[in-house]
């Protein structure tokens, strides 16, 4: 009977979410080193060239793939704040959907032959 009063009431969810936001799952090193590989193509290089005006600095995937590596072993804070910064970085992308504002309908003179 506890056990279905503490589901009901919520008691064991709350816990279970505490523990989930202290744990750390390190995600496989082998999406660090793809990120930096991939960051330092030319195809990507030159991209980021045409559209910023600048190449792209990889250096913090590569401290990530590194950091990643040596938290196998340390489980230094460190190297976790690291690798969350190169993960936040991925998340952080700006589209042309955060520049154009979205209409529903054409404007009213789309069309004018005049």
């Amino acid at each position: 009977m506890s056990d279905f009063v503490t589901t009901v009431l919520g008691e064991e969810n709350s816990q279970k979410d505490r523990v989930a936001a202290t744990e750390f799952k390190r995600p496989s090193c082998h999406i660090f080193f793809d990120k930096f590989r991939i960051c330092r193509s030319s195809w990507n290089q030159f991209h980021k060239y045409y559209i910023y005006g600048s190449m792209e600095d990889c250096s913090i995937y590569f401290q990530a793939f590194r950091s990643c590596l040596s938290y196998t072993f340390t489980k230094s804070p460190e190297a976790k704040a690291i690798m969350q910064e190169a993960l936040e970085m991925d998340e952080i992308k700006f589209t042309s959907f955060s520049v154009w504002e979205r209409r529903e309908n054409p404007s009213e003179h789309w069309n004018d032959k005049s």
